[in-house]
């Protein structure tokens, strides 16, 4: 996940909290804020798909978001990822026993390996709690960094749906070369060209 608040692309949001060492005052005005740009992005009525880092211990407390598989006792972090998930209508498949592949649930482990923990989510719409999921932990997935401290945590959705109809065939375009060699032609088009301002990366097209 990256770090600092959401990188938002359609659905997806990805965030890295600050950890339990920071002062609680900072971990509290990090939360407010990731609420109210949540709070921004949803007010077009869309879902959100959480991939995140909110170093964040759950388990202990059991709701519609979160169920007690391989849980912790809830860490504050916890407590405010957890008020968030049930806000937004987010839960984490990788916290129910039936949805978890694999026995490995650690997510990260400190440099000296001396402590294991789970703090890291994919976390998804409640409103698709009747598709089949798979959550596992991808132990042996090299990121190159030369040491390990976390382990992806991934999930894999099975969608089924009715068959797509094919696209109608359109008419690949001509390109005119008698209008390449008019040089007012030739004029108009790299007026357009240099005029022309690229939308933002969140616009649809």
């Amino acid at each position: 996940p990256s770090r600092g608040l959401g990188d938002v692309y359609k659905r997806q949001v990805n965030f890295h909290a600050p950890t339990s060492k920071a002062p609680a005052e900072k971990r509290a005005a990090y939360w407010e804020e990731l609420r109210g740009h949540l709070n921004t992005v949803t007010a077009d009525g869309r879902d959100l798909i959480f991939l995140c880092d909110p170093n964040a211990k759950l388990g202990n407390v059991v709701s519609e978001a979160v169920d007690s598989y391989a849980g912790d006792e809830e860490n504050d972090n916890g407590t405010a990822f957890h008020g968030l998930l049930l806000e937004f209508g987010l839960w984490l498949p990788a916290t129910v026993r039936e949805h978890h592949d694999g026995g490995e649930t650690i997510t990260g482990c400190s440099p000296d390996g001396c402590r294991r923990h789970r703090g890291d989510y994919v976390a998804i719409p409640q409103a698709w709690r009747g598709r089949r999921y798979h959550a596992s932990i991808l132990e042996h997935f090299d990121v190159g960094t030369g040491s390990v401290d976390h382990f992806p945590s991934a999930l894999v959705l099975e969608w089924h749906g009715e068959p797509r109809q094919p696209l109608p065939r359109r008419r690949n375009p001509v390109c005119k070369v008698a209008a390449t060699k008019d040089p007012a032609a030739t004029a108009c088009f790299v007026q357009h060209v240099a005029a022309f301002v690229p939308g933002a990366h969140d616009v649809s097209v």
